[in-house]
């Protein structure tokens, strides 16, 4: 991504346990991934596919209904954080 790698981690594919990624992605598969984390002093994104699923192991049994709501289920995981940092500020007050 723009000369930054980006990696999806085992552990960030799905809710469910995974023995190899080939079970669930192939080389050259296209796919809707979200941003975890950012680490720019090494140039790296940290991606992942079970923020994305609708429910815990969709991306095992329906990867298309994880892509389709892709952007919804973001929207949700960004409003959670938000909401999560709002409350961790107001501990602080």
């Amino acid at each position: 991504i723009g000369g930054v790698s980006g990696l999806l981690h085992i552990s960030e594919i799905s809710h469910e346990h995974i023995e190899t990624p080939h079970t669930v992605l192939n080389v050259n598969d296209q796919m809707k991934v979200m941003i975890i984390d950012l680490d720019a002093e090494r140039g790296r994104i940290s991606l992942s596919t079970k923020a994305l699923e609708p429910e815990p192991g969709d991306m095992l049994t329906d990867p298309q209904k994880v892509f389709e709501k892709a952007e919804e289920m973001a929207a949700r995981y960004k409003q959670m954080l938000l909401e999560q940092a709002e409350d961790g500020e107001m501990a602080y007050e």
